[in-house]
């Protein structure tokens, strides 16, 4: 769990967990937290990667000044 970036807090009860065993669902518990953490990470991390592709497109298009400050200022790229 480390590997995933895990707290070293979470990663501490769920090895406390693990030795006690029969905690199954605590640690079910645990990781679906945890699971929840990665997916919104990789839903802002989704969307800043949307706006330097934005960006990208826009400078190599030729687009101008404003494209980009508009592309900022609403920070979105749908």
């Amino acid at each position: 769990m480390l590997s995933t970036d895990m707290s070293v807090l979470e990663l501490r009860r769920y090895v406390e967990l693990q030795r006690e065993g029969n905690q199954r669902d605590k640690l079910v518990k645990i990781v679906r937290a945890h699971r929840e953490r990665i997916t919104n990470q990789i839903e802002i991390l989704n969307r800043n990667l949307r706006l330097v592709d934005r960006k990208i497109e826009i400078y190599e298009t030729d687009g101008n000044e404003e494209d980009l400050f508009n592309l900022f200022r609403s920070n979105s790229c749908e």
